[in-house]
Protein backbone atom coordinates (compact mmCIF):
# COMPACT_ATOMS: atom_id res chain seq x y z
CA UNK A 1 0.00 0.00 0.00
CA UNK A 2 2.56 2.40 -0.54
CA UNK A 3 0.44 3.58 -3.32
CA UNK A 4 -1.61 4.53 -0.80
CA UNK A 5 0.43 6.70 1.14
CA UNK A 6 2.02 8.30 -2.19
CA UNK A 7 -1.33 9.85 -3.02
CA UNK A 8 -2.68 10.54 0.41
CA UNK A 9 -0.24 11.66 2.63
CA UNK A 10 -0.30 15.47 1.68
CA UNK A 11 -3.39 15.61 -0.16
CA UNK A 12 -5.24 15.41 3.15
CA UNK A 13 -3.99 18.78 4.18
CA UNK A 14 -4.28 20.31 0.96
CA UNK A 15 -6.95 19.00 -1.13
CA UNK A 16 -10.07 20.12 1.01
CA UNK A 17 -8.82 23.67 1.62
CA UNK A 18 -8.08 24.04 -2.46
CA UNK A 19 -11.24 22.77 -4.23
CA UNK A 20 -13.08 24.48 -1.40
CA UNK A 21 -12.08 27.91 -2.63
CA UNK A 22 -14.22 28.00 -6.28
CA UNK A 23 -16.23 24.98 -5.98
CA UNK A 24 -17.82 25.80 -2.34
CA UNK A 25 -19.91 22.83 -0.71
CA UNK A 26 -19.36 20.67 -3.91
CA UNK A 27 -15.73 20.37 -2.90
CA UNK A 28 -16.11 16.78 -2.19
CA UNK A 29 -17.65 16.01 -5.51
CA UNK A 30 -14.13 17.40 -6.76
CA UNK A 31 -11.75 14.77 -4.75
CA UNK A 32 -14.27 12.10 -5.83
CA UNK A 33 -14.42 12.87 -10.11
CA UNK A 34 -10.76 13.15 -9.59
CA UNK A 35 -10.25 10.04 -8.13
CA UNK A 36 -12.06 8.03 -10.36
CA UNK A 37 -10.12 9.95 -13.32
CA UNK A 38 -6.99 9.08 -11.84
CA UNK A 39 -7.86 4.84 -12.69
CA UNK A 40 -6.79 6.38 -16.20
CA UNK A 41 -3.30 7.34 -15.17
CA UNK A 42 -3.07 3.72 -13.46
CA UNK A 43 -4.14 1.73 -16.59
CA UNK A 44 -1.34 3.79 -18.95
CA UNK A 45 1.19 2.80 -16.63
CA UNK A 46 0.17 -0.65 -16.24
CA UNK A 47 -0.56 -1.23 -20.16
CA UNK A 48 3.24 0.50 -19.95
CA UNK A 49 4.82 -1.82 -17.78
CA UNK A 50 3.04 -5.09 -19.29
CA UNK A 51 5.20 -4.07 -22.67
CA UNK A 52 8.30 -3.58 -21.01
CA UNK A 53 8.80 -6.02 -18.51
CA UNK A 54 11.30 -5.69 -15.67
CA UNK A 55 12.25 -2.42 -16.85
CA UNK A 56 11.58 1.19 -14.74
CA UNK A 57 10.45 3.78 -17.51
CA UNK A 58 14.20 5.34 -17.11
CA UNK A 59 14.79 1.85 -18.90
CA UNK A 60 12.60 1.99 -21.81
CA UNK A 61 12.68 5.22 -22.62
CA UNK A 62 15.29 5.08 -24.89
CA UNK A 63 13.75 1.74 -26.33
CA UNK A 64 10.63 3.76 -27.73
CA UNK A 65 11.95 7.40 -28.67
CA UNK A 66 15.47 6.72 -29.69
CA UNK A 67 18.87 6.73 -27.23
CA UNK A 68 18.99 10.58 -27.58
CA UNK A 69 15.27 11.25 -27.02
CA UNK A 70 15.28 8.86 -23.67
CA UNK A 71 17.90 10.25 -22.38
CA UNK A 72 16.27 13.85 -22.63
CA UNK A 73 12.98 12.30 -21.56
CA UNK A 74 14.35 10.38 -18.04
CA UNK A 75 16.01 13.26 -17.19
CA UNK A 76 12.58 15.47 -17.38
CA UNK A 77 11.45 12.46 -14.91
CA UNK A 78 14.07 12.94 -12.94
CA UNK A 79 13.74 16.28 -12.49
CA UNK A 80 9.60 16.27 -12.52
CA UNK A 81 10.52 13.76 -9.62
CA UNK A 82 13.03 16.00 -7.90
CA UNK A 83 10.43 18.59 -7.93
CA UNK A 84 7.65 16.31 -6.67
CA UNK A 85 9.76 15.79 -3.69
CA UNK A 86 10.75 19.76 -3.17
CA UNK A 87 7.19 20.36 -2.94
CA UNK A 88 6.45 17.45 -0.38
CA UNK A 89 9.13 18.98 1.62
CA UNK A 90 7.88 22.34 1.84
CA UNK A 91 4.35 21.57 2.03
CA UNK A 92 5.38 19.59 5.30
CA UNK A 93 7.70 22.52 6.48
CA UNK A 94 4.78 25.09 6.44
CA UNK A 95 2.20 23.05 8.04
CA UNK A 96 4.77 22.62 10.70
CA UNK A 97 5.27 25.77 11.20
CA UNK A 98 1.78 26.69 11.37
CA UNK A 99 0.47 24.08 13.07
CA UNK A 100 3.08 22.56 15.98
CA UNK A 101 5.89 24.46 15.62
CA UNK A 102 5.04 28.07 15.20
CA UNK A 103 7.85 30.69 14.27
CA UNK A 104 10.49 28.12 13.81
CA UNK A 105 12.55 28.99 10.79
CA UNK A 106 11.97 27.08 8.12
CA UNK A 107 15.57 25.74 7.68
CA UNK A 108 16.21 23.26 10.55
CA UNK A 109 12.71 21.76 9.69
CA UNK A 110 13.25 21.23 5.96
CA UNK A 111 17.26 19.56 7.21
CA UNK A 112 16.27 17.25 9.67
CA UNK A 113 13.36 16.31 7.68
CA UNK A 114 15.05 15.65 4.23
CA UNK A 115 18.13 13.90 6.67
CA UNK A 116 15.50 11.28 7.77
CA UNK A 117 13.57 10.71 4.13
CA UNK A 118 17.29 10.38 2.33
CA UNK A 119 18.92 7.58 5.00
CA UNK A 120 15.65 5.61 4.59
CA UNK A 121 15.91 5.73 0.79
CA UNK A 122 19.57 4.50 1.28
CA UNK A 123 18.70 1.60 3.04
CA UNK A 124 16.82 0.44 0.05
CA UNK A 125 12.82 -0.44 -1.05
CA UNK A 126 12.66 -2.86 0.96
CA UNK A 127 13.04 -0.75 4.12
CA UNK A 128 10.28 2.10 2.70
CA UNK A 129 8.27 -0.94 2.22
CA UNK A 130 8.30 -2.54 5.68
CA UNK A 131 8.60 0.93 7.49
CA UNK A 132 4.90 1.63 5.46
CA UNK A 133 3.53 -1.36 6.88
CA UNK A 134 4.14 -0.18 10.19
CA UNK A 135 3.14 3.49 9.72
CA UNK A 136 0.44 3.23 7.40
CA UNK A 137 -2.19 1.97 10.19
CA UNK A 138 -1.05 4.69 12.33
CA UNK A 139 -1.78 6.89 9.39
CA UNK A 140 -4.95 5.45 8.76
CA UNK A 141 -5.80 5.68 12.91
CA UNK A 142 -4.99 9.22 13.13
CA UNK A 143 -6.61 10.86 10.29
CA UNK A 144 -10.22 8.47 10.55
CA UNK A 145 -9.81 9.26 14.14
CA UNK A 146 -9.68 13.41 13.54
CA UNK A 147 -12.69 13.31 11.66
CA UNK A 148 -14.35 10.87 13.24
CA UNK A 149 -14.57 12.43 16.41
CA UNK A 150 -15.39 16.05 14.53
CA UNK A 151 -18.88 14.16 12.89
CA UNK A 152 -20.45 15.86 16.09
CA UNK A 153 -19.79 19.37 15.11
CA UNK A 154 -21.19 18.76 11.53
CA UNK A 155 -24.03 20.41 9.90
CA UNK A 156 -25.04 17.82 6.85
CA UNK A 157 -26.63 21.46 5.65
CA UNK A 158 -23.56 22.84 5.07
CA UNK A 159 -23.43 20.44 1.43
CA UNK A 160 -26.83 22.34 0.14
CA UNK A 161 -27.80 22.98 -2.53
CA UNK A 162 -25.81 20.03 -4.42
CA UNK A 163 -24.73 21.75 -7.72
CA UNK A 164 -26.15 24.87 -7.40
CA UNK A 165 -24.10 26.58 -10.38
CA UNK A 166 -24.11 22.86 -12.58
CA UNK A 167 -21.03 20.78 -12.97
CA UNK A 168 -18.66 22.93 -14.26
CA UNK A 169 -17.37 24.26 -11.17
CA UNK A 170 -16.60 20.50 -10.42
CA UNK A 171 -15.36 20.00 -13.85
CA UNK A 172 -12.76 23.00 -13.52
CA UNK A 173 -11.55 21.99 -10.41
CA UNK A 174 -10.64 18.74 -11.02
CA UNK A 175 -7.55 19.23 -11.94
CA UNK A 176 -6.29 20.31 -8.65
CA UNK A 177 -6.77 17.39 -6.65
CA UNK A 178 -5.88 15.17 -9.82
CA UNK A 179 -2.31 16.43 -9.19
CA UNK A 180 -2.02 14.54 -5.91
CA UNK A 181 -3.82 11.14 -7.80
CA UNK A 182 -1.80 11.26 -10.62
CA UNK A 183 1.58 10.73 -8.08
CA UNK A 184 0.75 6.96 -8.56
CA UNK A 185 2.63 7.50 -11.80
CA UNK A 186 5.88 6.47 -9.56
CA UNK A 187 4.44 2.77 -10.53
CA UNK A 188 6.68 3.91 -13.57
CA UNK A 189 9.62 3.30 -11.86
CA UNK A 190 8.27 0.41 -8.74
CA UNK A 191 6.33 -2.25 -11.71
CA UNK A 192 9.50 -4.23 -11.64
CA UNK A 193 10.42 -3.59 -8.38
CA UNK A 194 7.27 -5.66 -7.23
CA UNK A 195 6.88 -9.42 -6.64
CA UNK A 196 3.93 -9.62 -8.75
CA UNK A 197 3.82 -7.13 -11.14
CA UNK A 198 1.38 -8.64 -13.38
CA UNK A 199 -1.06 -7.91 -10.37
CA UNK A 200 -0.32 -4.11 -10.26
CA UNK A 201 -3.56 -3.18 -11.88
CA UNK A 202 -6.09 -4.94 -9.05
CA UNK A 203 -3.50 -4.21 -6.16
CA UNK A 204 -3.08 -0.95 -6.84
CA UNK A 205 -6.50 -0.46 -7.99
CA UNK A 206 -7.58 -0.80 -4.46
CA UNK A 207 -5.02 1.97 -3.43
CA UNK A 208 -6.78 4.25 -5.66
CA UNK A 209 -10.39 3.12 -4.55
CA UNK A 210 -8.99 3.26 -0.83
CA UNK A 211 -7.58 7.44 -1.26
CA UNK A 212 -11.01 8.35 -3.26
CA UNK A 213 -12.96 7.42 -0.39
CA UNK A 214 -10.28 8.34 2.36
CA UNK A 215 -9.83 11.84 1.05
CA UNK A 216 -13.47 12.33 -0.33
CA UNK A 217 -14.87 11.87 3.49
CA UNK A 218 -12.45 14.04 4.87
CA UNK A 219 -13.40 16.90 2.26
CA UNK A 220 -17.40 16.03 3.51
CA UNK A 221 -16.54 16.24 7.26
CA UNK A 222 -14.17 19.48 6.53
CA UNK A 223 -17.15 21.23 4.69
CA UNK A 224 -20.03 19.82 7.26
CA UNK A 225 -17.70 21.23 10.36
CA UNK A 226 -16.01 24.37 9.27
CA UNK A 227 -18.55 25.32 6.03
CA UNK A 228 -17.15 25.93 3.04
CA UNK A 229 -16.47 29.44 2.77
CA UNK A 230 -14.20 29.25 5.91
CA UNK A 231 -12.49 25.91 4.47
CA UNK A 232 -11.75 28.00 1.27
CA UNK A 233 -10.11 30.49 3.31
CA UNK A 234 -7.46 28.50 5.08
CA UNK A 235 -4.44 26.70 4.45
CA UNK A 236 -4.93 23.24 6.36
CA UNK A 237 -8.34 23.22 7.07
CA UNK A 238 -8.43 19.69 8.26
CA UNK A 239 -6.38 20.48 11.08
CA UNK A 240 -8.35 23.07 11.98
CA UNK A 241 -10.77 20.80 11.87
CA UNK A 242 -8.86 18.33 14.42
CA UNK A 243 -8.70 21.25 16.74
CA UNK A 244 -12.40 21.97 17.22
CA UNK A 245 -12.76 18.78 18.88
CA UNK A 246 -13.47 18.87 22.64
CA UNK A 247 -15.47 16.41 24.55
CA UNK A 248 -15.91 18.31 27.78
CA UNK A 249 -12.56 18.45 30.14
CA UNK A 250 -11.11 14.21 28.99
CA UNK A 251 -10.82 14.68 24.90
CA UNK A 252 -8.86 17.90 23.84
CA UNK A 253 -5.98 18.90 21.44
CA UNK A 254 -6.69 15.53 19.12
CA UNK A 255 -4.32 17.18 16.44
CA UNK A 256 -0.97 16.83 18.55
CA UNK A 257 -1.90 13.00 18.73
CA UNK A 258 -2.48 13.10 15.27
CA UNK A 259 0.32 15.04 14.31
CA UNK A 260 3.28 12.98 14.52
CA UNK A 261 1.07 9.93 12.61
CA UNK A 262 0.43 12.29 9.87
CA UNK A 263 3.89 13.61 9.75
CA UNK A 264 5.24 9.66 9.53
CA UNK A 265 3.14 9.32 7.00
CA UNK A 266 4.66 12.33 4.60
CA UNK A 267 8.54 10.88 5.57
CA UNK A 268 7.65 7.34 3.83
CA UNK A 269 6.21 9.48 0.94
CA UNK A 270 9.52 11.42 0.70
CA UNK A 271 11.48 9.06 1.49
CA UNK A 272 10.03 6.92 -1.90
CA UNK A 273 10.71 10.11 -4.13
CA UNK A 274 14.26 10.29 -2.86
CA UNK A 275 14.61 6.23 -3.67
CA UNK A 276 13.32 6.81 -7.41
CA UNK A 277 14.60 9.46 -8.03
CA UNK A 278 18.40 7.90 -7.21
CA UNK A 279 17.43 4.75 -9.09
CA UNK A 280 16.34 6.65 -12.43
CA UNK A 281 19.44 9.20 -12.20
CA UNK A 282 21.35 5.58 -11.90
CA UNK A 283 19.89 4.21 -14.50
CA UNK A 284 19.54 6.75 -17.60
CA UNK A 285 22.78 8.77 -16.44
CA UNK A 286 25.32 6.94 -14.66
CA UNK A 287 25.87 3.97 -12.25
CA UNK A 288 29.45 5.88 -11.09
CA UNK A 289 29.76 7.29 -7.99
CA UNK A 290 26.60 6.40 -6.45
CA UNK A 291 27.15 7.89 -3.27
CA UNK A 292 27.59 11.26 -4.68
CA UNK A 293 24.55 10.52 -6.94
CA UNK A 294 22.42 10.45 -3.84
CA UNK A 295 23.88 13.13 -2.01
CA UNK A 296 23.76 15.70 -4.58
CA UNK A 297 19.71 14.69 -5.37
CA UNK A 298 19.54 15.27 -1.46
CA UNK A 299 21.08 18.60 -1.42
CA UNK A 300 19.03 19.34 -4.25
CA UNK A 301 15.74 18.94 -2.85
CA UNK A 302 16.66 20.65 0.64
CA UNK A 303 18.14 23.90 -0.99
CA UNK A 304 14.92 23.47 -3.22
CA UNK A 305 12.54 23.45 -0.49
CA UNK A 306 14.18 25.74 1.25
CA UNK A 307 14.81 28.81 -1.10
CA UNK A 308 12.31 27.93 -3.97
CA UNK A 309 9.29 29.02 -2.54
CA UNK A 310 9.41 32.86 -0.51
CA UNK A 311 6.46 32.23 1.27
CA UNK A 312 3.22 30.00 1.92
CA UNK A 313 1.35 31.89 -0.31
CA UNK A 314 3.53 31.64 -3.26
CA UNK A 315 3.70 27.66 -2.71
CA UNK A 316 0.07 27.47 -2.39
CA UNK A 317 -0.16 29.82 -5.52
CA UNK A 318 2.35 27.42 -7.27
CA UNK A 319 -0.07 24.33 -6.39
CA UNK A 320 -2.83 25.57 -8.01
CA UNK A 321 -1.82 27.81 -11.08
CA UNK A 322 1.55 25.82 -12.22
CA UNK A 323 2.01 22.72 -10.84
CA UNK A 324 -1.50 20.91 -12.40
CA UNK A 325 -0.10 21.44 -15.36
CA UNK A 326 3.32 20.34 -15.23
CA UNK A 327 1.62 16.98 -13.23
CA UNK A 328 -0.52 16.32 -16.29
CA UNK A 329 2.01 16.40 -18.72
CA UNK A 330 4.13 13.89 -16.41
CA UNK A 331 1.81 11.62 -15.32
CA UNK A 332 -0.78 11.78 -17.78
CA UNK A 333 0.32 12.84 -21.26
CA UNK A 334 3.94 11.94 -22.05
CA UNK A 335 2.91 7.78 -20.39
CA UNK A 336 0.24 8.27 -23.07
CA UNK A 337 1.78 9.51 -26.43
CA UNK A 338 4.87 6.63 -25.30
CA UNK A 339 2.02 3.66 -24.72
CA UNK A 340 0.92 5.18 -27.98
CA UNK A 341 4.10 4.93 -29.48
CA UNK A 342 4.16 1.16 -28.40
CA UNK A 343 1.10 0.58 -29.89
CA UNK A 344 1.81 1.69 -32.98
CA UNK A 345 5.42 0.21 -33.40
CA UNK A 346 4.53 -3.14 -31.99
CA UNK A 347 6.81 -3.13 -29.40
CA UNK A 348 7.00 -6.02 -26.55
CA UNK A 349 9.11 -7.20 -23.40
CA UNK A 350 11.67 -4.29 -24.59
CA UNK A 351 12.72 -5.20 -27.38
CA UNK A 352 12.81 -3.24 -30.54
CA UNK A 353 10.79 -5.63 -33.32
Amino acid sequence: MLLFIVMTSTAILFIPGLTAVTAKQNAWLVSLGAGISSFGILIISAKLAQRFPGLTIAEYLPLIVGKIGGRVLAVSYILFFTVLNILVVRETSEFLTVSALIGTPGIPINLVFVLICWYSAQKGIEVIARMNQFILPLFLFAYLMACILAIPKADPSSLLPILEDGISPVIQNIWIPVQWYGEIAVLLMLIPLMNKPQEVLRKASYAVISAMLLLTFGSLVVLTVLGADVAGQMIFPIWFTAKTIEYGNYIQRVELLALPLWLTGIMVKSSLLFYVTILAVKQSVSRKYPKLIAASVMVIVFSGATFLVPNTMALLEFLTTYWPSVSLLFEVILPLLLLAITLIRKKKGGCMQ
